[in-house]
Parts: structure tokens; sequence; C-alpha cells
């Protein structure tokens, strides 16, 4: 049973936590490497979100039994500490920087902290939020291209946005969508209104993660590249029904929040048949609903863990 997530683990804010800059497909990027294992753990974020979004999950993973891994979080261009993107907001290019990423992470062996033991033949768990499920899909035929493919261990999609359902391609829910990060992004621009735009979010992290959250996430700069992200999934939709990401051979597991906002409610029902339905559709693919809103790595992290870290057992 999972743990309140206010008392999992040490809150990893509390004190300084090393960042590191890397360069990256062209693009500089904030990436925050932890542990020392043998294995190696990639988080992808989701819309809006940064590797503070991954701090009550992060710790699950350390403090598992069973293979030690290191876990890698990072900040999209734009996002958190990283500096404003050079090139255009696509989903092509988010998969293309992931895949770097991973490939700097799984082969750079450099004792200067950045990898803290992963190296060639480490195996591999990719696991990503919401839109960042569907970058990781995106980003696993570029591993393969690398010549990774025998080091991925699996995939753990979390709440995933799948690009097959209704909802991502109706233009209404882009226009409400669109305005509610509108909206977010005036409400930024005061701090007072800040810290009470973000409190529902904050009641489940630590105070210090909320406070980075804060700090980092909701500015009038980060919700601008959030609402880039958001019209970068639009364009991509059509193209990715038309030629989808090729299905993995490697193990998939689908996490699926069992609850919805009144806002997700009206099409929530078919977001999940098309979540369910994509796992069943993979050779080695599994779907799970759990009692959770749509941040389940942080209120359900014991579970996202397990699954995570069962891939590398």
């Amino acid at each position: 049973m999972d743990r309140p997530a206010r008392r999992s683990g040490p809150a990893l804010r509390e004190s300084p936590v090393p960042t590191h800059r890397w360069e990256v497909d062209g693009e500089t990027v904030t990436v925050e490497v932890h542990g020392h294992g043998r294995h190696l753990i990639v988080l992808e974020a989701g819309l809006g979100n940064c590797r503070t979004s991954w701090d009550v999950l992060v710790p699950y993973l350390l403090e598992r039994e069973g293979p030690a891994a290191t876990v890698v979080t990072y900040d999209r261009p734009g996002a958190g500490l990283s500096p404003a993107a050079r090139r255009e907001t696509t989903v092509e290019a988010m998969a293309h920087r992931l895949a770097g990423l991973v490939d700097q992470a799984a082969t750079d062996t450099a004792d200067d902290g950045r990898v803290n033991g992963a190296g060639p033949g480490a195996r591999i768990v990719l696991a990503g939020h919401s839109l960042g499920g569907l970058i990781t899909r995106c980003a696993l035929p570029l591993l393969l291209q690398r010549g990774l493919g025998e080091q991925i261990a699996g995939l753990v999609l979390l709440d995933p946005t799948t690009e097959t359902a209704d909802a991502y391609g109706d233009p209404d829910y882009y226009r409400r969508f669109g305005q509610l990060l509108a909206a977010q992004q005036q409400l930024a621009r005061l701090a007072p209104l800040r810290r009470w735009a973000t409190t529902a979010r904050r009641r489940d992290v630590p105070p210090a993660t909320g406070e980075a959250m804060i700090r980092e996430d909701f500015t009038p700069s980060r919700i601008a590249r959030a609402r880039r992200e958001h019209a970068a999934l639009r364009d991509a939709v059509p193209r990715l029904r038309r030629d989808p990401p090729v299905p993995p051979a490697c193990p998939v597991v689908v996490l699926s929040a069992g609850h919805a906002t009144k806002a997700a409610a009206p099409f929530r029902a078919d977001v999940v048949a098309h979540q369910r339905a994509y796992a069943d559709s993979l050779p080695c693919g599994r779907f799970e609903s759990l009692p959770s809103g749509h941040f389940v790595h942080v209120q359900r992290a014991a579970t996202v863990a397990a699954a995570i870290t069962g891939l590398l057992i």
C-alpha cells in the first residue's frame, strides 16, 4: 500500500540537489542524476512539468529492493532551470532529445558525476507521464537506431497521452485546454496569485518541492513553453495517427488514472479505453487502472516505483 506522498522518503529539495548542464541534440538541458546503480531509469515529464514533478517518486526508486539503478530527471528546454529552446517545439524534436539524453546517460562513463555508474551494457527503463508517455513512445525507435535496443528493459507509461483518443483530434479540446493555460499564464504574473493557483497541486508534494514548482514551473515564460508543447501535440496527432511509432517489442506497462477531474470527465472514458487498447495491442503490454488522479507517480508512488524497478529484475 502506498504511503502518503508527503511522508515518502527524503524530500529531495530540502537540501541542494546537484544539477548538470548537458548539450543534447543541439539544446542545453538541466539534468539531475540520483543514485549510483548499474542500471538506468530515465523519467520524461508531462506537459508543463519538469524534473521536480518526479520528486516524490525518486526516493521510492532508490529505496526499493532489487537491482540498483541510476535515476535521471531533466528539464526540457524552456522548463525548470533549462534555457529557452533554440529550435521549434515539436513532438519529434522532444523525442529526438530524449533519445539523445538516454544515449548519453547510457554510454558516457566520465567520472564527473553526470552518470554515476550507468554505462555500456546497462539495462534501461524509460518512464513517461502524460505527454511524456507519448514522447517516450516516439523516442524508442530512435534508440533502436542508436543500437540501444537490447538494453531497453521496458517502458512504463503513466496516464499517457494516446493520440488515437477522440479528444486529441477535437479542436474544442485544444481550445478549452489552451484557454486554461492562457489563464494560468496571467495568474503567474503576480506572486500571490501564483501561490493561490498552485495550492491544490502542492498538497501532494513535500513543501520544498512545492516552492521549487512555484519558482521554476509556474512563471509566465514556463507556461508559454507549456502552450507551445500543447500546440506541438495538436500538430503531431494527424501524422501520428497516419504513421504511429513502431510498437515496442519490450515489456510496456500502462498505469492509468482511475479518477478524473470535472473538466476531464466528459472524455475520460474514451481516453482510458484507448490506453487499454494500446497496451492490449502489444506482445508484452500490461494495463492497470490505479485509484489516483492524473499524477499517478505522485499519488501512487510506491506502485509506480514497483512497476519501473520490476522491469529490471
